[in-house]
């Protein structure tokens, strides 16, 4: 169960992100729980022709994600915070609903045996 107040963390999370690719620039996002054994920006670099990449949760994990700048993943990011407060639903799942919804989309999951 979440509340109200997490909601709008949430909320604030994907706008946050969203106003950072508006400004051009790529993004790894990275929850504050997530531990890093090495430099992923190696292995990101392979994932620049995407417009976002995400480790595999159960679906999709909004905790360690790689966001381009185009206008695919600005689309993905407005449509995911409008899907928030219409859906009622966390940012993790309206990412999720929108990727499957979304045929232009160039998404891809990173490597579970390099991104657990």
């Amino acid at each position: 169960m979440w509340t109200k107040s997490a909601f709008l963390k949430m909320v604030l999370k994907l706008t946050t992100i969203r106003d950072v690719i508006n400004c051009g620039y790529n993004l790894l996002y990275v929850d504050s729980d997530v531990l890093l054994f090495h430099n992923p920006f190696p292995k990101l670099q392979e994932y620049r022709s995407y417009d976002i990449v995400a480790q595999r949760d159960e679906t999709l994990c909004a905790g360690f994600m790689y966001l381009m700048p185009t206008v695919t993943t600005k689309h993905l990011l407005y449509n995911s915070i409008y899907t928030m407060y219409q859906r009622d639903i966390m940012d993790q799942d309206a990412l999720y609903w929108r990727i499957r919804n979304m045929n232009n989309l160039n998404f891809t999951y990173l490597p579970s045996d390099l991104f657990m």
